[in-house]
């Protein structure tokens, strides 16, 4: 076959072959189109769904906040119960150490003052003794 046969083999198959094309490309940009505008509301769904449980969990979440501020409120409030508590048991026992201390420095001093008269008596009496009274 000569190169101008072919050439006119080639173009009368591009020619009818032209329809078919043109309407494979239509049907590539309608499923395109319809592609996109599916991907478009499922993203806007996707969107208002998303929306709508964060709005949902924001309740729970403030609900959540609300109770654990309320517990942290009443441990607060119960330790500085206790602490007001230890804090007057320690000044009590502290005041009660005070006064057995006192006591004992009392009695301390009682003893003292009892061993020193009697010392006193003792060397007043062995004076007397050497002196031969």
């Amino acid at each position: 076959m000569s190169i101008s046969s072919e050439v006119k083999a080639l173009t009368e198959d591009i020619e009818a072959s032209y329809e078919t094309r043109i309407a494979a490309v239509a049907d590539i940009v309608k499923e395109t189109h319809q592609a996109l505008g599916n991907f478009h509301h499922e993203h806007e769904k996707m969107a208002r769904d998303l929306k709508r449980s964060l709005a949902a969990s924001e309740k729970d979440r403030r609900k959540e906040f609300a109770t654990l501020i309320g517990e942290i409120k009443d441990v607060v409030a119960a330790i500085e119960k206790d602490t007001t508590q230890t804090l007057a048991d320690f000044k009590s026992e502290h005041t009660n150490r005070g006064r057995a201390v006192a006591n004992m420095l009392a009695e301390f001093s009682t003893d003292q003052q009892q061993a020193r008269a009697h010392w006193k008596k003792l060397t007043k009496v062995m004076a007397a003794k050497r002196s031969g009274n």
